[in-house]
């Protein structure tokens, strides 16, 4: 389910996806990793990232996401849940290099102790600096918080240069289904939807941010 697929400078391709072949006839899943490469048409075996099992025998990952680098790393995002009622868990991260080999283990990107935070969409920057967008709520427990986008951003070695910031308060429900782009100017465009109350239909709704995910239109 939910496969991602990127081109290399060699034209091979790296895709990620996740099932449940690793979880024993279970319906929980886990996120996995293979190379098409061009020049042998050989596809390599399938490496598995994530390790859901770890943390619970119910938990589970969903949907991975993930960007190439100037120098054919891949990285890769995740969500990781941490419990069996599925209302716990945060972004999970690795890096791969274009032979397919892991080069960063797998590490928790957010820290989010009582809600949980996803990656929707991720992009790289002619500095290679990744920019992630997702979906996040703090505190699960609290009727009046409710789901944000948020925007963080990170170097190619895993080190995090804009830890999570939401872009959206409390008020506003988001179903986390955001993207982003760039423009010619390297300004950031976030596009997402949302409802202000629940007597209101979702709308789309537009934000540009400077490279450091400060807003400056909305």
């Amino acid at each position: 389910r939910f496969p991602f697929g990127l081109l290399d400078s060699a034209g091979n391709l790296h895709l990620v996806w996740q099932d449940t072949r690793s979880r024993r006839g279970g319906t929980e899943h886990d996120i996995f990793y293979e190379k098409y490469d061009k020049q042998t048409r050989q596809i390599s075996n399938p490496r598995q990232l994530s390790f859901s099992s770890v943390f619970c025998s119910l938990c589970d990952t969903g949907r991975p996401i993930s960007v190439i680098d100037s120098k054919d790393n891949i990285h890769v995002f995740w969500y990781q849940e941490f419990n069996m009622n599925h209302n716990r868990g945060d972004v999970y991260y690795t890096r791969i290099d274009k032979s397919g080999t892991i080069t960063i283990p797998n590490r928790r990107l957010t820290n989010t102790p009582s809600g949980f935070a996803g990656v929707t969409d991720a992009i790289i920057d002619s500095t290679d600096t990744i920019h992630l967008i997702g979906s996040t709520i703090p505190n699960i427990g609290d009727p009046q918080i409710l789901n944000m986008v948020f925007y963080m951003n990170l170097d190619t070695n895993g080190n995090i240069l804009v830890p999570l910031k939401t872009l959206t308060n409390h008020r506003a429900y988001s179903t986390g289904v955001a993207s982003l782009e760039f423009d010619s100017k390297n300004n950031i465009h976030v596009v997402f939807d949302a409802i202000v109350s629940f007597f209101t239909p979702f709308n789309l709704y537009h934000m540009k941010l400077d490279s450091s995910g400060n807003i400056l239109k909305q």
